[in-house]
């Protein structure tokens, strides 16, 4: 195992693990939610809710909308994570 740590890695694990690979994807998600999320949230400023079939479609829409963003967080999360723990498990340094 020590052979291992000490070998240079696989380019293409490496990208997998690396932020900076995933980095435009990110920004391009996150761009893409938060118009969603802004134009969303001025229509629920103005919105009046009443008990009617349209008021229970748009409820339907905003916790689908609210349910992206937290998967968008939990893979932006789990990227993070993946690369600290690539970093832990495969140290870099001149002995």
């Amino acid at each position: 195992m020590e052979k291992s740590w000490g070998s240079e890695p696989d380019r293409k694990v490496v990208s997998r693990y690396s932020l900076l690979t995933h980095w435009s994807e990110i920004k391009a998600h996150h761009a893409e939610y938060l118009s969603k999320f802004s134009k969303t949230t001025i229509e629920l400023a103005a919105y009046n809710f009443k008990k009617a079939l349209t008021a229970t479609k748009y409820a339907t829409f905003i916790s689908k909308l609210i349910v992206d963003g937290f998967k968008l967080l939990q893979s932006w999360t789990c990227k993070v994570l993946e690369a600290y723990h690539w970093k832990l498990t495969h140290p870099h340094g001149k002995n």
